[in-house]
Formats: C-alpha cells, structure tokens, sequence
C-alpha cells in the first residue's frame, strides 16, 4: 500500500544472437543499500511457438520459465506457481520501456505488484 520509488539498473547483452540475457539490480530509496537481484534469460522457443523467459533472483524461490506473446510493442509473459498465476508485461517505446509484473489467482483479476520505467543511462 502506498507504494515506493526505487532505483534499479539493468544490464543486457546478446547471446550469439539468440537470447537476450539481463543482470538486475535494485536499490533503497537512498541509492546506497542493494535490495533485489535478479538474472534473466530471454529468447524465443521455436518448437512452443513462442517467447520464453527464465527468471532467477535474490528473493530465494525456484527458477521459474514464463511463456510470452508480443503484440504490437507490447511483450507479455505468464506462468503459475503454488502462489498462483504471475504476469510480466514489457511495454516498449522510444527510448525505453515500461515493465508490470501482476499477479492472480483466478487468471481474470490482476493485481499490480510492481511498475517500473526503464531508460538508457
């Protein structure tokens, strides 16, 4: 509730031209302390048909792979754990991009866990 501002940075590069792989890394409102990492891979799955995300971070749950869709320039991914079902929505626009990540239970309500603005340095 409320909410709070964080800073974050985001680390990318190509992987032979396949897959995308990302360091993150979070920080307090001050900037000093490191609060989240997280290590994604990214590509595209071409016996699924689809995009794939596998996500690892610092908060201790399993890896887990998300199955995505672009629309427009608009890339989403979900998949589902015992918490229940989890949304990552990349928005992309000139000079950055937006991210979302939801969560549900029933697949049809979505609540908004997080909501970042990402932009080169």
């Amino acid at each position: 509730p409320g909410g709070s501002n964080r800073t974050s940075t985001c680390e990318a590069t190509m992987l032979e031209g396949f897959f995308l792989v990302t360091n993150y890394e979070q920080r307090d409102e001050s900037g000093e302390t490191v609060t989240f990492r997280g290590h994604g891979v990214y590509g595209w799955d071409p016996g699924e048909g689809c995009y794939v995300m596998y996500w690892f971070d610092s908060m201790g749950g399993p890896g887990g792979i998300a199955h995505g869709k672009a629309e427009g320039d608009v890339l989403t991914f979900q998949n589902s754990s015992p918490m229940g079902q989890h949304r990552y929505r990349y928005t992309f626009e000139e000079g950055g991009y937006l991210f979302e990540m939801a969560m549900s239970q029933d697949g049809e309500q979505w609540q908004t866990l997080l909501k970042g603005s990402y932009r080169p340095a």
